[in-house]
């Protein structure tokens, strides 16, 4: 019996410890700014773990389908001191509150852009072609500070 609870105790604590860590956990170490990334993707997307880089105190990584749909691309950097986002997303932009921060629509007729400004962090999300708008709204406020 003391066997079958010692089992189920280390069986929960190793559940525990492997659904707290997410996909860039080894990463946010490497940058000098806190680590976001996405926790709910719109269907049939996923985090690229092939595609996480970092250069120069930047963090790339991308979001990709199977299913040929477009790719998002994440840039994330420390916020500049004394940065002004509202004079660089203009006063036209869509701002969108959510947990983490502000969320930007920069976008043109022909290009997907979007910002996701934390008190820390500058988030730019390129897509590669056009998508709906309220699954990048979704994925946005599901965006998960890396601890």
């Amino acid at each position: 019996m003391f066997s079958i609870v010692v089992l189920v105790i280390i069986s929960v604590v190793t559940l525990m410890y492997v659904r707290g860590s997410g996909p860039l956990d080894g990463y946010a170490a490497k940058v000098s700014f806190p680590v976001y990334y996405p926790t709910k993707l719109p269907p049939g997307y996923t985090l690229n773990p092939k595609s996480v880089s970092i250069s120069s105190d930047l963090l790339f990584f991308s979001v990709t389908s199977a299913e040929k749909k477009p790719t998002l691309v994440f840039t994330e950097q420390s916020m500049p001191a004394n940065f002004d986002i509202k004079s660089m997303v203009g006063k036209d932009a869509t701002a969108l509150a959510v947990e983490s921060g502000t969320f930007y629509d920069i976008g043109t007729d022909k290009q997907n852009k979007y910002i996701l400004a934390t008190d820390s962090t500058l988030i730019f999300i390129n897509i590669t072609d056009k998508i709906d708008a309220s699954a990048v709204n979704f994925m946005a406020g599901s965006m998960h500070q890396v601890r």
